[in-house]
């Protein structure tokens, strides 16, 4: 056994970039009283049109702007994912088969810094999925890190964009004859040997019609303070993206209960209206709710088939690729669903925000695939 001298681990990569993140933090304060003068031109215009785009049509007897623009955040992530196969059996058999898994919970811990709600940050996982999280307000990497997040927000609009990547190594698998009691059916746990391996793409834009009086930002990202009570109508539009792999020869018994259907991709994007209302129920604090019912206009998906010996065969885990299938699912309704608390004060605040998906796809194969996830920030900021 050799070791890799010199060489540095993941590990001591994540705590080097948080660490980074924290050297950082004084010498942005130090730096602020002079950021005017030395700011290059375009810098500097950059962050003038954010600083205009803060106070852009708002009523300021609804809505505040801190003074300060510069905010530093520690916060902590928990999440799960789940995901569920349906499947038929072959040769007109009333029987139907469910594999039901969800991951453990992962919890994460890191650091943020921006300007007006624009920055960077980085976390690291403490248990859970093996990973890390990285949020920036600009970047365009996929594959990285096992979660990467970016998001934007405005007086009357936020875009986020979520990648989301795990693996599951055993799920819960149910019978029954069709026309029982789905629900009621007794589970038995199953090994999936060589771990399904998933990675997810969510994407979201909305739109906020009353800007004037609500503000989106005050309940997600604390570059504005919501003074008083309102809501606004809400416009808006959901893409995801999903691929499930499991088409390992370890696998052979999963693969025959899906048909022979080995990986998975899908695509669907989603247009809806609906209702967000910041509540402030007194001084210094903040509840708002978001309720978006969606319809799925665009609902496509691709399964890939693989040859394999009979599962019965133990010694032979030989698997071949042999065909793949572009699938097109109905319009199906979805939802999406926000609720996030936050208390503030003049140079700092406390937040906590979470949010729910799930998604639904058929394939020609006789099977269906249900994916979602959860998840919820909690996170102390410093405005300088």
């Amino acid at each position: 056994m050799t070791a890799n001298i010199g060489q540095p681990t993941k590990s001591m990569k994540r705590v080097a970039i948080l660490g980074v993140m924290f050297l950082c933090l004084p010498m942005a304060m130090v730096a602020q009283e002079e950021e005017v003068k030395k700011r290059p031109n375009v810098v500097r215009r950059l962050l003038n049109l954010i600083d205009r785009m803060a106070v852009s049509g708002i009523d300021t007897n609804y809505i505040e702007i801190p003074d300060q623009p510069w905010t530093f955040v520690l916060r902590s992530n928990l999440s799960q994912s789940f995901i569920n196969l349906h499947s038929e059996a072959r040769d007109d058999s009333p029987m139907k088969m469910r594999l039901r898994s969800t991951t453990s919970l992962t919890t994460s811990v890191g650091a943020w810094i921006g300007y007006r709600g624009y920055g960077l940050g980085y976390s690291v996982d403490l248990s859970g999925d093996k990973g890390s999280n990285f949020t920036t307000g600009f970047s365009n990497i996929l594959d990285l890190f096992t979660n990467l997040s970016i998001g934007a927000m405005g007086a009357r609009y936020g875009v986020n964009l979520r990648i989301r990547s795990y693996q599951v190594d055993h799920s819960l698998l149910a019978a029954w004859e069709e026309g029982g009691k789905n629900p009621t059916v007794p589970e038995h746990s199953m090994e999936i040997v060589e771990p399904m391996k998933v990675r997810s793409v969510f994407a979201d834009a909305y739109y906020m019609f009353n800007g004037k009086h609500f503000s989106y930002a005050a309940a997600y990202d604390q570059s504005a303070i919501q003074i008083r009570s309102a809501g606004s109508l809400v416009a808006g539009l959901m893409y995801h993206y999903s691929r499930v792999e499991y088409d390992s020869g370890e696998n052979i018994e999963l693969l025959d209960i899906m048909h022979g259907v080995g990986q998975m991709k899908m695509w669907q994007a989603s247009l809806g209206a609906g209702y967000a209302y910041n509540w402030v129920p007194g001084k210094h604090w903040l509840v708002s709710v978001m309720l978006l019912p969606m319809i799925t206009f665009y609902n496509r998906g691709k399964v890939f088939y693989y040859e394999y010996d009979h599962p019965e065969d133990p010694t032979n885990k030989e698997v071949h690729y042999v065909d793949s299938e572009l699938t097109k699912n109905k319009v199906v309704p979805n939802f999406d669903t926000r609720l996030s608390i936050t208390y503030n004060r003049a140079h700092y605040y406390f937040n906590a925000y979470g949010t729910y998906n799930s998604f639904r796809y058929d394939n020609n194969a006789g099977g269906t695939i249900r994916l979602g996830d959860w998840y919820a920030y909690f996170s102390w900021g410093l405005r300088f």
